[in-house]
């Protein structure tokens, strides 16, 4: 199934650039434009100076953007700021965090090359929609600069655990480690014995990756190898059909999707007597007190939310939604009636179980009358995915706008099992489906597409 690779990786000189937290950054696709305007002026080196797809502080491509990296990237090659690794190896992650509950995690992972394949061939397996503006940019990006700065976030089954065993035996020191600016800990490891990486290279082949993070980065590797294609052969072991991966087991501990709540200001008043109206026919609709809920009632929803769906027999419904009405100070949960989708073709096959597309289709689309695209690019409809951020701004929308009512909607976190699920029946789910917490991060290690550097999919 899927071929995988070691590399011999870029990274920071930190003899150059100094403390590496103020050179690496969150993917650019998280970034706006006063962040990067902030992780510019930490350091001179900073990653933003390559991977910003956009000008700081505006929204048009400047063809300039991308020569300018390009020249950027090969000076600090030439210069030192940037070295690259002696020989081919896999890199083992340890990713350290804490969540809002204050439970700590680690996620563990490596970086490796993977081979491009097309989504139709079933080897590589996407679970989201792709836009040809990003491929655009991010393309042009890569042309210029030949080099991958982010890694795709992967997933792969090993339910014995046998890769990241074999990864960890092989460790030894640290090569680098970093705090990001959300206080989580990333820490690289070389792995270069030969007989480990041929392993584990041969367990890859009987093996799929799901994309769990980075379509559009993949994508556009394949919009990359295509463009090499057209201009003359490239040989197998050309690294134009390879791109740079971060593989995660699905069945790690430390693997976790937080939820998106979606925060919508209704045109017009929503009373309590029409919310019931309007919901009834597809929900059992409970209403919470403060004293049910404690304090701060945005965390106790979402354990009520945890606690009613965990209760839920097989046979009936387990989606279950929390709902926040500020402007009546009023606390909901709505869990969708076991017939409601077996009433015709209510919803798309292999997508009608997912709490964001019941969402999307039913409370948004039938329920309420909104479009949930026209209400994002009118800035009606916002993600939030830390619960007290989304409460505070649902209650400061109260303020902002008599003319809308805010809803605040939350919901259950979108399951590993579930994306696997999607993808093999080669569905796509709705926007922001998913939040694999945290970012892989960018600038730790990155990938030159130099033309004379082989890959080889087994240890040289």
């Amino acid at each position: 199934m899927a071929v995988i690779a070691p590399l011999r990786a870029v990274f920071f000189n930190t003899d150059s650039v100094g403390d590496l937290s103020t050179v690496v950054t969150p993917p650019y696709d998280v970034l706006n434009a006063s962040e990067a305007r902030l992780l510019q002026a930490a350091n001179k080196y900073n990653m933003v100076r390559l991977d910003l797809p956009k000008e700081i502080g505006s929204e048009q491509f400047s063809t300039d953007r991308y020569a300018r990296a390009a020249e950027t990237f090969k000076g600090w090659m030439r210069g030192g700021i940037l070295v690259k690794d002696f020989e081919h190896c896999l890199y083992y992650c340890e990713t350290h965090y804490s969540l809002a509950d204050g439970t700590d995690h680690v996620r563990k992972g490596f970086i490796a090359l993977a081979e491009l394949h097309e989504f139709s061939e079933k080897i590589i397996k996407p679970h989201e929609k792709t836009y040809s503006s990003v491929i655009s940019d991010r393309l042009r990006l890569m042309e210029h600069c030949k080099a991958q700065f982010s890694q795709v976030f992967s997933l792969y089954s090993d339910r014995d655990n046998s890769v990241i065993g074999l990864l960890q035996g092989e460790k030894g020191e640290v090569h680098s480690s970093v705090h990001d600016s959300i206080g989580c800990k990333h820490t690289l490891y070389r792995v270069n014995n030969s007989e480990v990486i041929d392993t584990i290279c041969r367990i890859f082949k009987e093996k799929p990756l799901y994309i769990a993070d980075g379509h559009h980065r993949y994508t556009t590797a394949l919009a990359y190898r295509k463009k090499m294609l057209e201009r003359g052969d490239i040989s197998s072991g050309h690294p134009a059909n390879y791109v740079m991966m971060y593989l995660c087991p699905m069945e790690d501990p430390g693997l976790v999707i937080l939820p998106t709540h979606r925060l919508l200001q209704f045109k017009g008043e929503l009373s309590a007597a029409d919310f019931y109206n309007r919901f009834s026919s597809y929900f059992d609709i409970k209403a919470y007190s403060d004293d049910e809920l404690g304090k701060p009632s945005g965390s106790g929803m979402l354990q009520s939310m945890k606690k009613l769906s965990s209760e839920l027999s097989v046979d009936y419904s387990s989606c279950v939604f929390g709902v926040y009405l500020p402007l009546l100070d009023k606390w909901f949960t709505l869990q969708l009636k076991k017939d409601v989708l077996g009433q015709g073709d209510v919803l798309e096959k292999g997508v009608q179980d997912l709490d964001v597309t019941i969402l999307s289709e039913i409370i948004f689309k039938n329920i309420l009358g909104v479009d949930d695209k026209a209400s994002v690019n009118a800035h009606r409809l916002h993600f939030i995915s830390e619960i007290y951020a989304a409460v505070e701004q649902a209650e400061q929308l109260c303020d902002e706008d008599n003319s809308h009512s805010p809803i605040l909607f939350l919901l259950n976190p979108t399951t590993v099992d579930q994306v696997r699920t999607v993808a093999d029946a080669r569905r796509t789910m709705p926007h922001k489906s998913t939040f694999f917490y945290p970012k892989v991060i960018t600038g730790l290690i990155m990938n030159h597409l130099d033309e004379k550097d082989t890959v080889y999919t087994t240890a040289p």
